[in-house]
């Protein structure tokens, strides 16, 4: 199948902002993104600061979110979600009762913790009363998972215990079968395709076990290929309402934009 860009609203609400090599500035491919924006005309871009390592200092952190926000003061399309590192307590509700009060800012990315574990109860209680998405890094993997990596099975049992937190687990979990299977009974679970993997069958799959409704579109941009993970959505065998709803309508109800 050939693969012809759409000529449909696109909001990309995965991409990142790394840093560079001291973990307290942005790297210098930054630009990158505003390209990618420019040139398939990405309504929306939601980015996510990812500045240090698995387990990132609070200056690391505060950098990141610093970065963040100047990246969206340059060009409003951008839509930053505050980092936090569970770990670091009190520093990380107060990373996002800071920076959530900026109006670009629009979730929490959780990077990385178990879901289920005490210290992030605090920051998913905040988000609540904000009313905002929390994105929790997880992955289920044959070759065995990071230190403090959450399976598919820890974001479940948080959507569990808290049903009115609206959670978005990334990349399908790495293994679509798995995950799908896992979150199915957690309406108040969403999940984007980003990253670099692109199994036969991804997309028709979530959407037969989840409903469109709950898959948002996410590139993973520029660690992943924009093209490739849009090229996911519009070569899946679903109708074109769905492929719509994954590409921008879902997310902006989700997020109440319009």
């Amino acid at each position: 199948m050939n693969f012809v860009p759409p000529d449909w609203p696109i909001i990309d609400m995965h991409t990142h902002l790394w840093s560079d090599a001291t973990g307290l500035r942005p790297a210098a491919n930054s630009d990158v993104l505003i390209e990618m924006a420019n040139r398939f005309n990405v309504e929306t871009v939601v980015l996510i600061p990812l500045f240090g390592g698995l387990c990132p200092t609070p200056d690391e952190i505060a950098a990141g979110n610093e970065a963040a926000h100047a990246f969206a003061e340059r060009d409003k399309r951008f839509k930053p979600m505050v980092t936090v590192y569970p770990r670091h307590g009190e520093f990380a509700l107060q990373q996002i009762n800071h920076w959530m009060q900026h109006e670009e800012f629009c979730a929490l990315k959780i990077w990385v913790s178990f879901a289920d574990e005490p210290c992030v109860f605090p920051l998913i209680e905040r988000m609540i009363e904000l009313d905002k998405p929390t994105l929790i890094h997880a992955m289920h993997k044959s070759v065995g998972q990071l230190p403090l990596e959450s399976d598919p099975t820890h974001i479940a049992r948080l959507a569990k215990k808290y049903p009115q937190a609206k959670i978005i687990l990334p990349h399908i979990g790495g293994n679509f079968y798995y995950t799908c299977d896992v979150i199915a009974d957690c309406p108040n679970i969403y999940t984007d395709p980003s990253g670099t993997y692109c199994e036969t069958g991804m997309l028709e799959h979530a959407v037969k076990m989840l409903g469109a409704e709950r898959i948002l579109f996410g590139s993973d941009a520029p660690g992943a290929d924009f093209v490739n993970n849009l090229a996911k959505v519009m070569c899946a065998d679903v109708s074109d309402k769905d492929k719509r709803n994954i590409l921008a309508t879902n997310a902006k109800k989700l997020w109440g934009w319009t």
